[in-house]
C-alpha cells in the first residue's frame, strides 16, 4: 500500500512514503504567516477564500485546471500542514483524479456537478476504498481496509469532487479517553487553532474546520454527533451546517452513535438558558454579548427577518440532557464501532482487529507517548448491549426532553429558526475544570436530530473566532442556508487566520498538564519535584501560583474527579 502521511507517527515524527516529505518544524507564527503568503497563487490567482463559483468560472474560461488546482493545494498543505497538524493524510491519486476530470470538461464538455474538480478534504473517519488509510486517527485501525467507499465519498466522487485527502481529528471523535486533548490523535499529533496556535481548536473535527480556515482546500468534510462541526467551526470562523440526523447516510463512517449522528424568516432568541453567562457557567461570554447583541440589531433592520426577543419555554428540563448523554453513547460507541469492523472493514492477517475489545488490547499494547488514557473506549466496553433498561430509558428521555423543547419554540410559536451562541468558551485561567454546559444550543440540536448551522460573529480578546449558531426544524436545512446567508451578508466578520501565538493558559496546555498529574493527583511533593518538567510540557503557565492553583484543585477532590465521564461530557464535543 502506497502512503503519503501528513500525520505524526508514534514518536512525533512526520513520514511519508509518497510524493512529498514533510519535516517536522517548530510551531512559529511568523513563519506560518510568510508561507501563507508565499503559498497563496496558483497561476497568478490567489486562491485563498476563492469560492466553488469563482473556480467553475475559472476553469470554464481555461485560466485554470483542476490539476493545477490539486497541486496547489497539495503544495499549500505540504508548506503549512506540519505547523498546523490539520491534514492526516494526502491522496497519492488526486492529481490523476483532477487530470481525468480535466479531460471530461475539455474533451466531452461534460460538468458532473458544480463539485467537478473541486478538491474537497474529508475527516479521517470515512471510509475509502482507495490507497488511503481510514483510521479516526487510531494507530490501531492503520491497515484495516473499509470493503467500499462510504456512502458520502461515493457520492462526491460521482459528482467530480477530487478526495485531496483525509482530515485529521480528536481520535474516535473524541471518543478515546478523558484525559485527551480535543484535537488530538495518535496518527495525526495535536491540530493547532490557526488564529491562536495556543487555543484548543475544539473538535472533534478539528482538521476539517482548520483546513477550510487555512485554505488548504476548497471544502471540507466532516462528522457530528454533539457540537463537532458547529463548534470547531465557530472556532475557526467557519461555516458548518450539520443536517437533520438522517437526511444524509452515514454509512461507512467510523462511527460514535448512531441515535445522534447529523414569507419573512421568524427568528427567535431564547435567551434564558443560551445567552446568560450565569446559567451557561461562561464567564468569557461577556466578551462576545455586545457583539452578538450588535448582530442582533443589525438583523433586525432587516426586512425580510422578523425577529421575536426574547422567547421563552420552560427550560429547566435541559440541566441532565449531557449527562444522560453518557449512557447512550457509552453504549451506542461499543456496539457501532463492533458492527463497522464486522460489516464494513478487510481484515488481513497480519493485524486483526476485529472488536472494540481488539482496539483496547492494541492500545494497552502500544500506549501513546503523550500519556493519555483511553478510558472512554474501556467505559463502553463494559456496556452490555442496546436492549439495555437503561440505555432505553436513557435515550428515550433525552430524545423526549429535546424535542418537546424545541418544538414548543420553533412550531407552536412559529419560528423558522432559533439563534444561540456557538460556542459559550470558558475562561480557561480563571475556570481551569473547563467544564461545559448543558446550555449550548447545538447540544439540543444533536440529541434531538434537529439541524444546525453556525456561521462567524467576531473574535475574542485572545483573537479567537466566535458566531453564532442557528437551530431549525427538522429538513430545513435549505431554510437555515438562506437565513445564515442574509446575516452573513449583513453582517460579515470572516477574516484569515493570523496565526497568532498567545501564550496564556489554555485548554489544550492545561489537558496536557492534567495528563501529567494524572498518576500523582494527591501527591504533592511529586508535583514540586517535577514544576520544571511540568513547565516545560504545560507552558504559558504566567506564574508559579497558577501552577498551585491547578495543584490544588487536584488535591480538592478524589483521584478520578477529572476522569469522571459525566465531567468529561460536561466540556467537550464528540462526533
Amino acid at each position: 500500500m502506497t502512503l503519503e502521511s501528513v500525520g505524526n507517527n508514534k514518536n512525533g515524527s512526520f513520514h511519508s512514503a509518497g510524493q512529498f516529505s514533510f519535516p517536522k518544524a517548530k510551531t512559529d507564527s511568523e513563519t506560518l504567516t510568510s508561507l501563507d503568503a508565499d503559498y497563496s497563487q496558483c497561476n497568478g490567482i490567489d486562491i485563498r477564500e476563492i469560492t466553488i463559483t469563482r473556480l467553475q468560472e475559472l476553469f470554464s474560461t481555461n485560466q485554470l485546471t483542476s490539476r493545477e488546482l490539486t497541486s496547489c493545494y497539495l503544495q499549500r498543505i505540504r508548506a503549512l500542514n506540519p505547523y498546523l497538524n490539520a491534514v492526516i493524510e494526502t491522496n497519492p491519486d488526486a492529481l490523476s483524479i483532477a487530470l481525468k476530470l480535466d479531460k471530461e470538461r475539455k474533451l466531452w464538455n461534460h460538468l458532473r456537478s458544480p463539485l467537478h474538480g473541486i478538491p474537497v478534504l474529508i475527516k479521517d473517519n470515512y471510509a475509502t476504498r482507495d490507497r488511503m488509510e481510514t483510521t479516526a486517527g487510531s494507530f490501531a485501525l492503520l491497515g484495516v481496509q473499509p470493503v467500499r467507499d462510504s456512502d458520502a465519498v461515493a457520492m462526491l466522487r460521482k459528482a467530480g469532487a477530487v478526495i485531496l485527502g483525509k482530515a485529521n481529528l480528536a481520535e474516535f471523535s473524541f471518543f478515546r479517553g478523558t484525559n485527551v486533548p480535543n484535537g488530538w490523535s495518535g496518527r495525526g499529533g495535536q491540530v493547532k487553532n490557526p488564529y491562536n496556535l495556543n487555543f484548543s481548536p475544539q473538535g472533534s473535527s478539528s482538521g476539517s474546520s482548520v483546513s477550510t480556515a487555512t485554505n488548504l482546500a476548497t471544502a471540507t468534510l466532516g462528522t457530528e454527533t454533539d457540537g463537532s462541526l458547529i463548534s470547531p467551526s465557530s472556532v475557526a470562523s467557519c461555516v458548518s451546517m450539520k443536517s437533520t440526523l438522517g437526511l444524509v447516510s452515514t454509512r461507512g463512517i467510523i462511527p460514535v452513535s448512531h441515535t445522534q449522528d447529523v414569507v419573512p424568516f421568524r427568528i427567535g432568541i431564547p435567551r434564558e438558558p443560551f445567552w446568560v453567562p450565569e446559567i451557561v457557567d461562561s464567564p468569557i461570554l461577556n466578551d462576545e454579548l455586545p457583539v452578538l447583541n450588535k448582530l442582533l440589531e443589525k438583523i433586525k433592520e432587516h426586512r425580510l427577518v422578523t425577529l421575536i426577543d426574547p422567547v421563552n419555554t420552560p427550560w429547566e428540563r435541559l440541566r441532565n440532557i449531557s449527562e444522560v448523554e453518557v449512557t447512550v453513547v457509552l453504549h451506542d460507541f461499543k456496539h457501532d464501532i463492533n458492527r463497522y469492523l464486522r460489516e464494513e472493514t478487510v481484515q488481513f492477517p497480519f493485524k486483526k482487529i476485529r472488536t472494540l475489545k481488539d482496539i483496547i488490547t492494541f492500545n494497552n499494547e502500544n500506549p501513546s507517548p503523550e500519556g493519555y488514557n483511553q478510558d472512554l473506549l474501556e467505559l463502553s466496553q463494559t456496556t452490555d448491549g442496546l436492549q439495555n433498561e437503561t440505555y432505553i430509558q436513557a435515550r428515550s428521555e433525552n430524545l423526549a426532553v429535546t424535542k418537546e423543547y424545541l418544538n414548543e419554540l420553533l412550531f407552536k410559536q412559529g419560528l423558522d429558526a432559533i439563534a444561540v451562541p456557538s460556542e459559550p468558551r470558558y475562561d480557561t485561567n480563571s475556570n481551569p475544570s473547563l467544564r461545559h454546559s448543558p446550555f449550548v444550543g447545538w447540544t439540543v440540536a444533536a440529541i434531538s436530530g434537529y439541524p444546525s448551522i453556525t456561521l462567524p460573529v467576531g473574535y475574542d480578546g485572545y483573537g479567537v473566532p466566535f458566531g453564532i449558531c442557528l437551530v431549525g426544524k427538522p429538513y430545513s436545512e435549505v431554510t437555515l442556508l438562506r437565513i445564515a446567508k442574509l446575516i452573513e451578508e449583513t453582517f460579515p466578520a470572516r477574516k484569515r487566520p493570523q496565526f497568532l501565538n498567545d501564550k496564556r493558559l489554555t485548554s489544550i496546555k492545561i489537558k496536557a498538564l492534567l495528563a501529567l498529574l494524572d498518576q500523582h493527583p494527591k501527591n504533592s511533593s511529586t508535583i514540586s519535584a517535577k514544576s520544571t518538567e511540568i513547565r516545560n510540557k504545560a507552558g504559558g503557565l504566567r506564574s508559579h501560583e497558577e501552577l498551585i492553583s491547578l495543584q490544588s484543585r487536584l488535591e480538592e477532590c478524589p483521584s478520578s474527579c477529572e476522569a469522571s465521564p459525566s465531567r468529561w461530557f460536561m466540556r467537550r464535543q464528540i462526533g
